[in-house]
């Protein structure tokens, strides 16, 4: 399967251009002027920082357009995957935000802004 074909819940991904990410397509919602599509994104954690953070970083909820991401992904790992139960609270929280956003960017930008935080600017 291409990344050109429709994205469904479930699937897993490789990210292009992060050969050590993967995104998990948790669900796919229609909002009023576009489709969202909602991640949980792995992360292999750099090998130098692995001692102080763990072997993978997990962003439990990431909320994106789906076309930004039908181009990021890269090839499909699996299919009819369940995301962890982070990823439902996360989604929980967001939709139940009244101002809570989507990621308005490329997703490996997403990842890395996210990243930088999680690691307090360390790389």
């Amino acid at each position: 399967m291409s990344a050109k074909e429709p994205l469904e819940e479930g699937q897993l991904w490789s990210v292009a251009g992060l050969e050590n990410a993967t995104a998990l397509i948790g669900r796919i919602d229609q909002e009023e002027d576009a489709t969202v599509a909602h991640l949980f994104v792995m992360i292999d954690t750099p090998e130098n920082l692995v001692v102080r953070f763990g072997p993978r970083l997990e962003l439990g909820h990431m909320p994106l357009y789906a076309a930004t991401v039908a181009e990021a992904v890269d090839t499909l790992v699996a299919t009819q995957q369940m995301p962890p139960a982070v990823f439902a609270e996360g989604y929980a929280v967001w939709r139940a935000d009244e101002e809570a956003g989507v990621f308005d960017m490329p997703l490996t930008e997403a990842i890395d802004a996210i990243v930088t935080i999680a690691f307090g600017g360390v790389n």
